[in-house]
């Protein structure tokens, strides 16, 4: 996994040691995999790093996941911001909890100077992503998914975990020893994407188990 992301980086990133990138830090296991494979890039490619992570105060866990984050960034000695939000909305959560971390996250890139924002986004996500605004309909061009690399604030979005899919990202990390948080809200069929991840997708695995790599 190591070589293949390595691959990817240096074919797709025109990024070098005196690139500056921010990494949008959940705490899962996606961008905690994303932060370690970073970190094993070769030193003449490997950018700075600083952190950023949201704490929604959505559940009980949020605080403790606020310190796990603390704890690593402290233990790898990379700079973190972090943001609390205090004021979400009645209704419309998913959007907004997403418009108020993208915001921040724009804004940290223009303080820092960073060039780049990476999150942790997989292949997994893609497929939830696709068929979600397929469901939703609209105009064909909509349905292109999620994008690798796209323009952001004064520099670009990557994503690229995207060739990974999220069981790919949990054998890494078992292998590799890597700690991360489990949201549990993700099996709450409240959200939109939950019920596709959770309720749709693994009905699709079953005609088709290959489903996530088409």
């Amino acid at each position: 996994m190591n070589q293949r992301f390595k691959e990817n980086y240096e074919k797709k990133l025109n990024l070098t040691k005196d690139s500056h990138i921010l990494l949008a830090l959940s705490g899962g296991v996606d961008s905690m995999v994303l932060l370690h494979l970073l970190l094993n890039l070769p030193s003449h490619i490997r950018p700075s790093i600083s952190l950023a992570y949201v704490n929604h105060r959505l559940r009980p866990e949020s605080d403790a996941e606020a310190e796990f984050i603390k704890k690593i960034a402290d233990q790898l000695c990379l700079p973190l911001s972090i943001k609390e939000w205090k004021n979400p909305p009645d209704s419309g959560i998913e959007k907004a909890a997403r418009d108020f971390r993208y915001q921040f996250f724009a804004e940290r890139m223009e303080i820092l100077k960073a060039e780049t924002l990476m999150t942790g986004h997989h292949r997994s996500d893609q497929l939830e992503t696709l068929l979600m605004r397929f469901v939703r309909g609209g105009s064909w061009e909509r349905l292109g998914g999620i994008r690798w690399s796209q323009i952001f604030s004064p520099g670009c979005l990557v994503r690229p975990l995207l060739s990974f899919t999220k069981a790919e990202l949990y054998d890494y990390a078992q292998k590799e020893n890597i700690r991360f948080v489990e949201d549990a809200s993700n099996e709450e069929s409240e959200f939109t994407r939950n019920r596709f991840r959770n309720q749709i997708i693994p009905l699709l695995k079953e005609e088709n188990p290959q489903v996530e790599y088409r």
